[in-house]
């Protein structure tokens, strides 16, 4: 089992920069096409930050993916996509997707020269990493209810201070 996953990790690295490559274009082309563009051209964290973001983290999950890497050791990468996507208005679903997008840019860049353990064992790895990141999506979303929930608090209290103190007539 140790030698399919040192084989499969020297496959992968010897494909990374084209398998990161298919990966962002594949997650790019989820976007509409002006965001895509936008997405696809700054690379100024300050003028795009969700693009920077995204080029940062899909790295660095590839690079975890590829060195085998505890699950746990991802979720800052994670967060970095997650957290932006959690405040969109889109289902878990699409929120989650690139991450079964990078199974697809693998399976794309080196999926003829996995034999069957290998195959499995990269599965199992990309499968793990989907499980993860649907712990830190969770996570992410509880927090904007969190926030939220507090605001309405926040809000409440101050409308009733307002009302007790006779400066807002009901």
């Amino acid at each position: 089992m140790s030698g399919d996953l040192v084989s499969l990790e020297s496959l992968l690295r010897g494909r990374q920069s084209q398998i990161l490559g298919t990966w962002r274009e594949l997650i790019l082309a989820t976007y509409p096409e002006p965001t895509a563009r936008f997405l696809e051209g700054v690379r100024d964290p300050f003028r795009d930050p969700v693009g920077h973001r995204l080029h940062e983290a899909t790295e660095a999950l590839l690079e975890g993916i590829v060195q085998g890497r505890p699950f746990h050791d991802l979720d800052d990468a994670l967060d970095r996509v997650l957290r932006v996507r959690a405040i969109q208005a889109q289902p878990p679903s699409q929120a989650l997707d690139f991450v079964f997008l990078l199974k697809r840019a693998c399976r794309d860049r080196v999926g003829d020269l996995l034999d069957d353990a290998s195959g499995a064992a990269l599965d199992a790895r990309l499968d793990g990493l989907a499980r993860r990141a649907f712990d830190v999506y969770t996570s992410c979303r509880e927090e904007i209810y969190e926030i939220r929930l507090r605001d309405v608090r926040r809000r409440v209290a101050t409308m009733y201070e307002r009302l007790t103190e006779g400066t807002v007539t009901p």
